[in-house]
């Protein structure tokens, strides 16, 4: 067996098919799917019982273009990620965007994002670049786990770093680091009808789109000078909260109120304050408008947090599909499921904007009588 090893990633040839498509003439018998099945798995249990690769958790990828096991098997830090069982086809690029490292001289990309962002139709290109970027004092100006969202909504690292303002107005929206959905392999938010909703509103606003892992990257992001008119918060949400990203199971330090927007984020309102006066707040989260007016939800925080300004958000889960954007511009949207209307909207009060600062988000509170 030929192994090469590296910090991260293993990529071990396991006889199942010699290299079809890429070298022979001759006629291969290929095996059937039970088969290649039996020999991975036959191949997994070998490899972990192997004292050396212990610490790296086992994945099989298909790397033939025409989605032919030929015999690859990728494995990663146990911390890497939650795998799923399904494979996943990454292709020879998976060796290439694990060679990429941060400013620290880290790894830029965990197992699991490369396996996310080649399915995505992220290229090894397009990585590099993102990766060379720094700020001022060398940091890198994007991270791995942003690219599997940018792959998705097929954005230029010039539309990335370089936000042009023309006469349209200014939209921003907000994706996650974190989208794991147990229905469907392709998450949440970067399904084709997640990029379709996006797609369409790019074409009547001058859209900046940030991926987020920490609150603090989503209150850097809405800037005065831009003076958004729409703010689309995406993750996965609950009454209380809306997820960005997540807490690596192995990291004890990790502080996982600092990856999400909730209720008791009393400092969001500042940020929120540099909206435009007539912005309009999508909550594009499951059930933050759970109870409606009758609750202290995520929705009618928020719509206090951005003093007053317009709010929209959903009673119940839904998917992307069930968005129908009934107008761009202003922005207006209905969430339908099973048919059923489960749109919530706090309507805007401009005339109280200015009279609600930070110092005063206890009155505006205690002025909502709610029931929870």
């Amino acid at each position: 067996m030929d192994s090469r090893k590296k910090a991260g990633l293993v990529l071990i040839s396991v006889p199942l098919v010699a290299m079809l498509g890429y070298c022979s003439n001759q006629d291969y018998k290929l095996p059937t799917k039970e088969e290649r099945q039996k020999a991975i798995a036959e191949e997994i249990k070998k490899l972990e019982s192997e004292e050396a690769l212990k610490e790296f958790e086992v994945r099989p990828i298909q790397v033939d273009p025409f989605g032919i096991v030929i015999g690859s098997i990728f494995l990663c830090r146990g911390k890497a990620a939650k795998l799923r069982p399904e494979y996943s086809v990454l292709g020879p690029d998976a060796e290439k965007l694990n060679e990429i490292k941060d400013s620290k001289g880290d790894h830029f990309f965990s197992c699991e994002d490369i396996a996310k962002y080649i399915g995505y139709g992220g290229t090894v290109e397009y990585a590099q670049k993102l990766a060379s970027l720094k700020d001022e004092k060398g940091n890198n100006l994007f991270y791995g786990a942003q690219l599997p969202q940018l792959a998705a909504l097929n954005l230029s690292v010039d539309e990335l770093i370089n936000f042009k303002d023309t006469e349209k107005p200014n939209a921003l929206f907000v994706y996650p680091t974190s989208d794991i959905n147990d229905e469907d392999k392709e998450g949440a938010f970067r399904t084709s009808s997640a990029v379709k909703f996006f797609n369409r509103i790019k074409k009547e606003y001058d859209v900046k789109a940030v991926v987020a892992s920490r609150e603090e990257e989503v209150y850097n992001a809405i800037k005065p000078e831009y003076g958004f008119k729409l703010l689309v918060l995406t993750g996965h949400g609950s009454k209380n909260t809306l997820q960005l990203g997540a807490c690596d199971n192995l990291d004890d330090k990790c502080e996982i109120e600092k990856h999400i927007i909730d209720t008791n984020d009393f400092d969001f309102s500042i940020p929120l304050n540099n909206l435009h006066k007539e912005a309009v707040i999508f909550l594009n989260s499951c059930s933050t408008a759970e109870g409606r007016e009758d609750i202290f939800n995520l929705a009618n925080t928020i719509h206090m947090f951005s003093y007053r300004r317009k709010v929209i958000g959903s009673e119940v889960p839904f998917a992307q599909g069930h968005l129908d954007v009934k107008s761009s511009y202003p922005f207006d949207v209905q969430i339908k499921v099973k048919n059923v209307d489960k749109t919530y909207v706090v309507e805007s009060d401009n005339n109280q904007n200015e009279n609600y600062g930070v110092i005063n988000l206890e009155a505006i509170v205690l002025s909502k009588p709610f029931s929870k």
